[in-house]
């Protein structure tokens, strides 16, 4: 990668810094190598079919690519993530300008085209942004259930040990799968009024919108109330 790392990190913070610097260069280099087979046979696939076998793909149809190829969830009919998107191609492109030479075609986002490796570039930094900023959050939500539940970091640590046996269980449905842990976990066979109370717990904070718990799995936070909840009523 031509960036050697320096002698001595001051901190985590620096190793860090170095890193993003290593991913970022990689990026713009060799973009194909951030993606899995799966990933780069689902992009190649989309873009043929996009470009119907052209070397360069409209800007004005970026918006249903990003969706189609599913990287990261994104509705093209939305203002908002629209803008955003423009957002992230303005600095790729600014970044594919500072570091090459080499010609380019000029884009610009009503009639402008872009390269395969634009594309890739482009999808690899909005994924990354939008999983830094789910990230941001699930650790916001999880701050905020340990103070409301007053566990500390050992108990919160424990629990995160359960919810990743949690999402390993075959049971799809939410509450069939949290009976099956705490039954995992030595609790006797849960009677009738123990069933409905767990069914309870679930109901009150299901997931909002097109969010679905049998397929995107139960956010960590969300176990934790479930979880201390549940133990407070004495069930398992």
């Amino acid at each position: 990668l031509c960036m050697p790392f320096p002698r001595f990190c001051a901190s985590v913070l620096d190793v860090l810094q170095c890193l993003h610097e290593v991913a970022a260069r990689l990026r713009w280099l060799r973009p194909e190598l951030l993606c899995s087979p799966a990933q780069m046979r689902t992009v190649r696939a989309v873009w043929t079919q996009q470009t119907r076998g052209a070397s360069l793909l409209a800007v004005t149809q970026l918006y249903e690519v990003v969706q189609e190829v599913g990287f990261f969830t994104f509705d093209a009919s939305k203002l908002s993530d629209q803008q955003w998107l423009q957002d992230v191609l303005r600095r790729v492109l600014s970044e594919d300008a500072s570091n090459s030479e080499s010609r380019r075609q000029k884009v610009h986002s009503q009639g402008g085209s872009l390269s395969f490796l634009n594309l890739l570039r482009t999808l690899h930094c909005a994924a990354l942004e939008r999983n830094m900023l789910h990230q941001r959050n699930m650790l916001a939500l999880e701050r905020q259930a340990r103070s409301k539940v007053r566990l500390t970091l050992l108990e919160m640590e424990d629990l995160r040990e359960l919810h990743r046996s949690y999402l390993s269980l075959a049971d799809v449905e939410p509450v069939q799968r949290l009976r099956a842990l705490l039954q995992q976990c030595g609790a006797a066979k849960l009677t009738t009024k123990e069933h409905e109370e767990l069914e309870r717990i679930v109901q009150r904070s299901e997931p909002q919108g097109d969010c679905s718990w049998e397929i995107d799995g139960v956010p960590f936070p969300t176990f934790v109330h479930w979880m201390v909840e549940a133990l407070d009523l004495g069930i398992g």
